[in-house]
């Protein structure tokens, strides 16, 4: 027996579930890329980390290829934003999706030459960077722009769920090819996988192109930074999340653990890696039940 839809006070009907959100077309092409995609990446991070140890052995070299990863985050920081409102982030989210594919080809062709220097591989790690921290602001407001506002809940929650995929899938996918096929295999595959990304990005039709851009003055660029300033209650959300990615850099010792202490290889560098994600998705389904109304900083 199907019950009958639920008008709200006001005439507002009640917020969608389920596959509400699917049923948009260019909201499923930017679900589907980001699948492709970022599964796709995180096998590369966790193929890139597991190889510079097995090839140097040098545990610093860990460390480095963490900041180069994430270096271009926080210097492009003031910009990533700005270009993801001023630009039509159709078109930004397709050029990064490129360019981590490229990055991914260029590990390729670094692993055939025989990885005998590390530098060559951190200049590829900002690149891949680069495209990353251009990406997430850039696709994260973008789906706002494609579902209507009553069905923005589903959308949201359906590609925040895509995150946690990536990043439980990406790694163990990474890892098992690592050790079936090789490392060449894995970033191969991956600049595929982005390939098939890009291209489902590209059809999208709803853009969000202003007429009149702002030229990118340093008042523009500051201005996500004063509202942060301003806004308490972000600031204390950063800053907390702020520690926890500081003090979670030991997921950078994985390779470590698993090579040197566990011995389970490449695929167990994966497994170990995808554990965090999935334990985040847990977390997450856990505190949809519980409702945290009295001392919320204090229990964060």
């Amino acid at each position: 027996m199907t019950q009958p839809n639920v008008i709200l006070p006001g005439g507002d009907e009640p917020p969608r579930t389920g596959f509400a959100a699917m049923r948009h077309r260019d909201f499923l092409l930017l679900f589907l890329g980001k699948n492709c995609g970022f599964m796709a990446l995180h096998g590369v991070l966790v193929a890139v980390a597991y190889q510079v140890y097995d090839i140097t052995g040098d545990v610093l070299n860990l460390a480095w290829i963490g900041l180069a990863t994430f270096a271009p985050a926080i210097g492009f920081a003031l910009f990533t934003g700005y270009v993801a409102d001023r630009y039509d982030r159709r078109i930004v989210i397709a050029l990064c999706s490129t360019l981590i594919m490229i990055a991914s080809i260029l590990f390729w062709l670094i692993s055939m030459s025989g990885m005998d220097q590390i530098w060559p591989v951190l200049m590829v790690l900002l690149v891949l960077g680069t495209g990353r921290a251009f990406y997430q602001p850039a696709s994260n407001s973008f789906v706002p722009n494609l579902v209507p506002k009553i069905e923005l809940p589903n959308a949201i929650a359906w590609y925040t769920s895509a995150n946690k995929i990536c990043q439980t899938v990406g790694p163990a996918l990474g890892g098992l090819g690592y050790g079936m096929f090789g490392p060449e295999a894995v970033y191969i595959g991956a600049a595929i996988a982005l390939g098939f990304g890009t291209i489902s990005f590209l059809l999208i039709q709803t853009r969000n192109l202003r007429e009149a851009p702002e030229r990118p003055t340093l008042h523009n660029l500051l201005a996500g930074l004063r509202y942060v300033l301003e806004k308490k209650i972000v600031l204390g959300a950063i800053s907390l999340d702020l520690f926890v990615v500081l003090l979670g850099g030991v997921t950078a010792l994985f390779p470590v653990y698993a090579k040197d202490i566990l011995d389970v290889g490449p695929e167990g560098a994966g497994l170990l890696r995808s554990a965090f994600a999935f334990g985040a998705l847990l977390t997450g389904l856990a505190l949809t039940r519980v409702a945290i109304t009295r001392d919320v900083g204090k229990i964060l």
